[in-house]
């Protein structure tokens, strides 16, 4: 709950302390494992190529001897691949491959026991080989990119026993795998939300309560009412592009915007811009999923736009169970949301992210606006520009060590280390 919530710091000492009480007075022999075996350098090895890593036969011993000491294997592989993952998030990638690696290792030492099946074992792995992989992508440690065939391997004996798959569909967007498979597997992770699927004709009554007069003996709705659904209504790039979107809205006067957020109140400019341009702001971050559907069934939007899918912090199972009597998925994840029937009816994209001679990969119906599918806000805050050739502009680049002269080329990326693959930088490269 601490992890979900955002206090790493916290949840960290709790996963610490949970390692304490699986190992009691052995804790010290996992220590010395943890740091024996922790990889260095850029070239880490491959979980899921056993035979390749060469275990020394004292280490194979210690781990079958902690494993039967260890009260709850479960616990034990959940608590390291959560604190690989946590200090990933902290930016501590070396941390982070340890624990994941320390995962593999334990898992590995299974093997020696009498029901030992080998794709079973790679079942264990995947999760943190993915880890790893994943981990090592943000800094730049590209031989990692040849774990590429056995994290796919993994991933297909997961579909084959019906298992949630470790590989999201958000990280198959940078991988080289077909647009179809990476629809397989947003498609099934999907599937663990249809349950909620409860799209009937009481959604539809929001509708007509929302309707200002009758002609005819027909409701006419005179006010459009659009709902917008995100974890990432603060400091966040999502806000950073909406943002004027509501503001747009907002001044039109013709459409009534609600957001519905489900995401941390940081406290920045960004969400108190967002809930001052909008007509309803809900807070859902402390809301079950019931009352959350509730909450935005009763404001009523006609239609509602998800602005999450399959990214962090998403709160699938609000999509599927049906919100508005249209909705659309848009901005943050640019696959398909899935889902049978699709959570969302249409995906609003263009030309270039969703073409239409792809529409096949998506579950949803495609929206294509003429330019790009991207809102941005180009009134940013004052005073954060500086004139290009002025001091001040002279002194920002020496301070990132870049040449004083205008006349040097300078491509600058602004995502996150980890959307990189090594394609594109070689093409980065021959540019420059």
């Amino acid at each position: 709950l601490r992890h979900m919530a955002g206090d790493l710091e916290g949840a960290l000492g709790g996963y610490r302390g949970v390692l304490d009480i699986l190992f009691g007075e052995h804790k010290h022999l996992f220590d010395r494992l943890l740091l024996q075996n922790a990889p260095s350098g850029q070239n880490v090895p491959n979980p899921m190529e056993l035979e390749k890593l060469g275990l020394d036969r004292r280490d194979l011993d210690l781990i079958k001897f902690l494993l039967t000491e260890v009260s709850s294997r479960e616990v034990l592989f959940n608590t390291l691949d959560n604190i690989g993952t946590l200090l990933s998030q902290q930016g501590n990638v070396n941390g982070s491959i340890t624990y994941q690696f320390m995962s593999a290792l334990l898992t590995i030492g299974q093997r020696a026991e009498p029901d030992y099946n080998r794709d079973s074992l790679m079942l264990d792995l995947i999760s943190s080989t993915v880890g790893i992989f994943k981990a090592s992508k943000s800094e730049f440690r590209w031989s990692v990119w040849e774990w590429i065939p056995s994290i796919i391997h993994g991933t297909e004996l997961e579909l084959e026993a019906g298992k949630e798959t470790t590989l999201l569909p958000f990280d198959t967007l940078s991988l080289p795998v077909t647009p179809m498979w990476r629809k397989k597997i947003a498609v099934h992770h999907a599937s663990q939300y249809e349950r909620f699927h409860r799209k009937t004709d009481v959604i539809f009554k929001s509708l007509q309560n929302r309707a200002n007069s009758s002609e005819g003996g027909r409701k006419i709705i005179k006010r459009l009412r659009v709902g917008y659904l995100s974890h990432d209504f603060n400091d966040h790039p999502t806000a950073h592009l909406m943002e004027g979107l509501f503001q747009w809205q907002n001044a039109t006067g013709s459409i009534d915007v609600s957001a519905y957020s489900y995401g941390k109140d940081d406290g920045s400019r960004y969400r108190t811009n967002i809930a001052r341009a909008t007509g309803t702001f809900l807070d859902l971050a402390a809301s079950s999923t019931d009352d959350a559907i509730d909450a935005v069934r009763r404001d009523g939007p006609h239609v509602l736009l998800d602005c999450q899918g399959h990214t962090y912090g998403a709160r699938t199972e609000l999509l599927a169970s049906g919100l508005a009597p249209v909705q659309a998925s848009y901005l943050a994840f640019p696959g398909t949301v899935g889902g049978s029937p699709a959570f969302a009816d249409y995906l609003i994209g263009d030309r270039f992210a969703s073409p239409p001679e792809r529409a096949g990969q998506f579950a949803e119906r495609l929206a294509l606006l003429p330019g790009s599918y991207q809102a941005n806000h180009f009134s940013g805050p004052p005073g954060i520009a500086i004139a290009r050739g002025s001091d001040a502009w002279r002194r920002l680049r020496v301070a990132w060590d870049l040449p004083p002269s205008e006349s040097t080329f300078v491509l600058a990326n602004f995502n996150k280390i980890d959307k990189l693959e090594p394609g594109v930088v070689r093409a980065w490269m021959t540019v420059l």
